[in-house]
């Protein structure tokens, strides 16, 4: 579904509403399922959002509390004003207290938790006739993520399997979402080192072999029913 139409900002978006946020981690390119293919682990990061008179704030405990930026330029203050700005709000100030458990770089998707988060964020400070609904927040979050697979599991929980497909207003992200088998058991191996996702990807070949590329299509079609059945 695409993001509602934009328009000028207008609305303000007013002082003390106060929007308690929980985000699951996430693990995507599940074997064949590349770029498609997330499964969301019972491992979260929480957050509470408080919108002030003026001035943005973060206070971050956990993962990133030495390193984060504690103002205006935290990515989730970031991506709220951002998004509210381009459906015609603004947001004169925001306080965020965030406890993060999701190891950052490590293939969690800390990065799509924080987009989801802020998605999520913007549906509880908009006007509940705004109704803003779960295919929004997949669009919302997938379009500053750059790619679906970590965030279709964030919002739907679960596992999921999503695609972009191509629209004359832009590109359209969407997701199907499965119950995975009860005797499936995560097991996670977290590095020592962190890797982030631009730098994985440009250890990945160009091109692959036509007959790699049949043979892990075919492996793609069995992930739904090996993991659901």
């Amino acid at each position: 579904m695409a993001s509602p139409a934009t328009t000028p900002p207008a609305n303000r978006v007013p002082a003390g509403i106060i929007a308690n946020i929980k985000v699951p981690a996430t693990s995507a390119n599940l074997g064949p399922g590349f770029d498609s293919a997330g499964i969301a682990f019972g491992l979260y990061d929480e957050l509470e959002i408080r919108t002030t008179e003026a001035g943005f704030t973060a206070e971050i405990e956990g993962e990133g509390q030495n390193y984060l930026p504690t103002d205006a330029r935290h990515l989730i203050i970031a991506q709220i004003r951002l998004r509210l700005e381009h459906l015609g709000w603004h947001l004169p100030g925001l306080k965020l207290k965030a406890i993060n458990r999701i190891p950052h770089s490590r293939g969690l998707g800390s990065s799509a938790a924080a987009h989801m988060a802020a998605a999520m964020a913007v549906k509880a400070l908009l006007p509940q006739d705004a109704a803003i609904t779960n295919d929004n927040l997949l669009q919302w979050a997938s379009e500053a993520e750059g790619h679906p697979d970590n965030v279709a599991p964030a919002v739907y929980g679960g596992l999921t399997f999503s695609w972009k497909q191509d629209d004359a207003s832009g590109d359209i992200y969407r997701a199907i979402r499965m119950d995975p088998h009860t005797d499936i058991t995560p097991v996670v191996a977290i590095p020592a080192k962190p890797l982030s996702t631009a730098a994985a990807r440009t250890l990945l070949p160009a091109t692959v072999p036509y007959t790699e590329a049949v043979a892990n299509a075919a492996r793609a079609a069995l992930l739904a029913p090996a993991m659901t059945r």
